[in-house]
């Protein structure tokens, strides 16, 4: 099972400028399957973070991290999606999708 990641359509970070920031994303570790099911966190091998404007995906190999560091992004918008993997390799689906925007 696996989901694919469709970028929505979203105007192209402002050309690169003098100030940058840092972006950080968090998220709760999962404690259910899709169906209901528990999820014990020794089942879970880490997440993948998406987005189409900051590539390549970026994957989390540890169950523990619920936060994750961007540096130096220029302003814009950006969007983002995040999928946990099971110890399985069975992927969730794509979180609901969050979007991030400063000048």
């Amino acid at each position: 099972f696996h989901v694919t990641w469709a970028c929505p359509e979203v105007a192209p970070p402002v050309p690169p400028v003098l100030e940058t920031r840092d972006l950080q994303l968090s998220w709760y570790i999962p404690e259910l399957r899709e169906g209901g099911a528990q999820l014990p966190i020794n089942q879970i091998d880490g997440y993948t973070l998406h987005s189409c404007q900051l590539l390549p995906d970026t994957l989390i190999d540890n169950p523990m991290t619920t936060t994750y560091n961007y540096p130096n992004v220029s302003p814009g918008r950006y969007v983002f999606g995040i999928q946990a993997k099971d110890s399985a390799g069975k992927e969730s689906n794509l979180s609901p999708l969050i979007t991030i925007e400063f000048d």
